[in-house]
């Protein structure tokens, strides 16, 4: 089980591991869109996916997603992007899954942890009736989209299929928003239980599957990844605390003039101007802005 977590958030938007920017930009560029532009637009950098382990704002992600829809002219997108979306490219969660011995630890594992990964969100493993759910909920309805959604389901297909094989397919798919329109796609990556305006985000299937081995299980592997995604929770958790402690110290001098840096320093009881800086991993410009 996880020690760690990030923290609750960056002033009040929950955050999500950039591990999920891999791949976009080129993705949304194939598709026909501005790659770059559309992580502008959402407040993204294409530099942050070059960093899986650094937090970003989980809003501006859900954003980018529906900005690539719109400039891409693909009302499917975040189903396509989840679709083609290896899990190694979740950086250590995605470890964790593959190096897992079984697909139900696999699963299991991915719910403990995911919370390291992505905040205000969680999955849940269970068991109804002889069959296997894997739910993903999210406990802010600014971030229960469609496009999101149908990212996250597809996605932990992938994870599943390693165990199972390229053809499988769930025995049912739940969504919580609305019929999208014409669902060959979504039929296409899941079958044709896809289920619409439901009570919950989940993924039904048999739970014999459970008992089937991942291909790249690895106990030393799985170790590494466990303790270094605990790690990384524990520095975003640390490097956060800090970096609003000098934003609200930043909002406490703007109101008496133009602050410099020893003013900073001196208000948070640091050495040094520049080890303010230091000290919170991030540049100076980055705390220069109070929003």
């Amino acid at each position: 089980m996880p020690t760690a977590s990030m923290p609750l958030s960056i002033g009040s938007q929950p955050l999500l591991l950039a591990a999920m920017l891999t791949g976009l930009s080129h993705f949304i560029t194939r598709q026909g869109g501005d790659g770059l532009q559309v992580l502008d637009v959402a407040g993204l950098s294409e530099h942050s996916s070059r960093r899986p382990n650094d937090p970003i704002s989980l809003l501006s992600y859900c954003r980018a997603l529906e900005e690539a829809a719109k400039a891409t002219g693909n009302a499917n997108f975040g189903l396509a992007f989840g679709r083609q979306f290896p899990p190694q490219s979740l950086g250590l969660l995605g470890y964790i899954c593959l190096s897992s011995p079984t697909l139900g630890l696999a699963l299991a594992s991915l719910a403990d942890y995911f919370p390291l990964h992505q905040q205000n969100s969680r999955l849940r493993l269970s068991q109804r009736q002889g069959i296997c759910l894997l739910e993903y909920r999210t406990e802010d309805a600014a971030l229960n989209r469609r496009h999101p959604n149908e990212l996250m389901l597809a996605l932990l297909c992938n994870v599943m299929r390693q165990a199972l094989g390229a053809e499988w397919q769930p025995t049912a798919v739940y969504f919580e928003h609305p019929c999208p329109g014409p669902l060959e796609e979504h039929r296409q990556a899941f079958g044709r239980g896809v289920c619409f305006g439901q009570e919950v985000n989940a993924i039904a299937f048999e739970p014999r599957a459970l008992a089937e081995p991942m291909p790249g299980r690895d106990p030393l592997l799985l170790n590494v990844a466990r303790q270094s995604l605990e790690m990384v929770g524990e520095l975003n958790r640390v490097s956060i605390n800090f970096l609003d402690l000098v934003k609200n110290k930043l909002v406490e001098l703007l109101s008496q003039g133009n602050p410099r840096l020893d003013e900073v320093a001196r208000g948070l009881n640091m050495p040094p101007p520049l080890d303010v800086a230091a000290a919170s991993g991030r540049p100076w410009d980055q705390l220069q802005d109070p929003d």
